[in-house]
């Protein structure tokens, strides 16, 4: 008796239509790859395209690298 095989589960069928992602850059606050179709935070930092992953975490570890921690009102 032959097997029919679900051409849902078959993995060869879908790797045809994915796209390699590619490396657009790297986040300023976790140092970790972005890649195309990532949600990320762009801004110019004196001239210089920064990018940081749309996380909580990158966020904070960027502003802690490059501010100075103060106690508010002293």
């Amino acid at each position: 008796m032959k097997e029919i095989e679900n051409p849902m589960v078959i993995d060869s069928h879908w790797s045809e239509k994915e796209k390699e992602q590619t490396i657009i850059g790297e986040c300023a606050g976790c140092q970790v790859d972005i890649y195309t179709g990532e949600d990320v935070y762009e801004f110019d930092d004196y001239g210089e395209t920064v990018l940081i992953h749309q996380k909580s975490d990158c966020c904070m570890l960027y502003i802690s690298e490059m501010s100075v921690c103060k106690v508010a009102g002293e």
